[in-house]
């Protein structure tokens, strides 16, 4: 009996309705969190808080945006193309990126945040913030 073809396509389908189910369970979850999110903040933070975590979070969310799409892209070229000696690499560089924008990022708070913005609670978040950016 073991050495039955349809066994391990069986295992196949299990898995693949299991994984299908998982990503769809992880979609609804984002989902039902991003609608609550402005509604539980709102009322946590304040308007002038929750504005002010909408500020910092627009800012270094065109950030990440770009470095994880950019990311996302330059890893899997550079494991096709070059295999595990590539994706190390990729990973140290990527992480240089991460480190080289959070610290940017934390030291020109007071720029961007203060001067730019004109608002002095801002930097304070921006600094916090930057350690997202160096994370991603």
């Amino acid at each position: 009996m073991s050495n039955d073809p349809q066994r391990p396509a069986d295992a196949v389908v299990r898995e693949s309705a299991r994984g299908a189910a998982l990503i769809t369970f992880a979609k609804l979850w984002f989902m039902a969190t991003g609608f609550l999110q402005p509604l539980v903040l709102t009322r946590l933070l304040g308007q002038e808080g929750y504005g002010l975590y909408g500020v910092v979070l627009s800012s270094i969310s065109i950030v990440n945006n770009v470095v994880v799409s950019g990311s996302i892209q330059a890893m899997s070229r550079a494991v096709i193309q070059g295999g595990d000696r590539a994706l190390r690499r990729a990973l140290l560089l990527h992480a240089a990126l991460g480190a080289t924008l959070g610290l940017t990022l934390f030291a020109g708070a007071d720029v961007f945040g203060a001067t730019l913005l004109r608002d002095p609670q801002v930097p304070r978040l921006l600094r916090v913030a930057a350690i997202v950016v160096a994370d991603y």
